[in-house]
């Protein structure tokens, strides 16, 4: 699985950008957590002159790519803004049809708050929102504010609610013709009372991300990630 991370929400004409490739099991709920993200990436100590504000990231496995999604995104002009957005709540749907991948959707993320908080987050590659494209998938995500976000540190430097995560789940069927099962672990198949009580999964977390990536601009393969 490719996870990558860049500036801005239109790709069209290139755009310097950071991957990661995790590997996971197919039919496994996966969770991959980038340590240090946020206070690397975000906060006003962030460590990446070259990504700021508007961060957008998607997926890819095998030859398909996700939408576009926000990671981060500005309010102001000015830099590093309170009330800048952090959309923390990122699930992948991968659809399968006997082992080739279809496509990869991304599940609904507005089961994390109110409809106050639930604003449109995801673009193709052109910078056009999903939404106006009249795509059938989930198009929204739930946001956490920048000072949000600052204060969930100053109370546990430990906290990761802000870090970049993506989970993972899978749909239709394997090489077999095995039926995928794990999307019934999605988010959004829990009403919002139970999210808290789900059963703790397998994370994997890639130790040193930040710090020993390479900004990729020109290697479409992924080679050298």
């Amino acid at each position: 699985i490719c996870f990558t991370l860049g500036p801005a929400t239109n790709w069209a004409d290139g755009v310097t950008y950071m991957r990661w490739v995790f590997q996971a099991k197919v039919d496994e709920y996966s969770r991959f957590h980038i340590p240090n993200s946020y206070t690397d990436l975000v906060s006003p100590s962030a460590l990446v002159d070259g990504l700021k504000h508007n961060l957008t990231v998607h997926t890819a496995v095998q030859t398909k790519l996700s939408f576009l999604r926000l990671f981060v995104e500005p309010t102001t002009d000015n830099t590093k803004s309170p009330d800048d957005r952090i959309f923390p709540y990122l699930t992948a749907i991968v659809d399968v049809k006997d082992g080739i991948v279809k496509g990869i959707a991304w599940d609904d993320a507005c089961v994390f708050c109110g409809s106050k908080r639930c604003v449109e987050n995801t673009y193709n590659f052109a910078g056009e929102t999903a939404d106006t494209l009249e795509v059938s998938e989930n198009t929204k995500g739930c946001y956490l504010t920048r000072q949000e976000c600052q204060k969930l540190r100053a109370d546990d430097p430990n906290n990761t609610d802000c870090d970049l995560k993506l989970h993972v789940v899978w749909t239709g069927s394997d090489a077999d013709g095995e039926a995928l099962l794990s999307s019934a672990n999605r988010y959004s198949a829990f009403p919002p009372g139970r999210l808290q009580d789900r059963v703790s999964v397998p994370t994997f977390d890639v130790k040193g991300a930040i710090a020993n990536i390479n900004p990729l601009a020109d290697d479409d393969e992924g080679n050298n990630a």
